[in-house]
């Protein structure tokens, strides 16, 4: 039995469309879950004219590796709102069964982000079957801001 290349491609494509229909589905369970248990501090961080918010979130079976990570998490997203680049790229082409395919990507680079003086304003520890889920929020004072960032040069000029 002589199998043509695409029906090969047909059947690791349907493949990978099941799995990724079981992953979203996962997914989606979890996420609810946990969007169900998560503060409103975490879903929307406050705003300010003083202070520049930022939320992370971990889980972990070891308790403080999960604090240091969602602190970690929500100091990446500080860095990010005081300075940071994207790049990225899109590609646009048409698969061998004729559907139009895409594929986006974009990295974001952080380097040297000073956040020297933040403070913890809220933490949230929940344990749940030896798991324990750290959410956190992050509070950067706007006037700790050695330089301007980027993304401010220029206006009002």
């Amino acid at each position: 039995m002589i199998i043509h290349w695409r029906q090969l491609m047909f059947r690791k494509e349907m493949k990978m469309k099941k799995l990724m229909v079981a992953l979203l589905f996962l997914g989606a369970c979890s996420s609810s879950n946990q969007l169900s248990e998560a503060p409103s501090w975490y879903i929307e961080p406050p705003e300010d004219k003083e202070n520049i918010y930022a939320a992370g979130y971990a889980s972990d079976s070891n308790l403080q590796f999960a604090m240091d990570v969602s602190v970690l998490s929500a100091k990446r997203t500080l860095a990010s709102h005081i300075s940071s680049t994207i790049n990225g790229k899109s590609k646009y082409y048409r698969g061998a069964n004729g559907k139009n395919l895409s594929e986006i990507a974009a990295v974001a680079k952080i380097t040297n982000v000073d956040l020297a003086g933040y403070k913890r304003e809220e933490i949230e520890v929940e344990e749940d079957e030896g798991q324990y889920m750290v959410y956190v929020l992050l509070a950067y004072p706007i006037s700790n801001i050695s330089q301007e960032p980027p993304i401010f040069k220029g206006l009002g000029q």
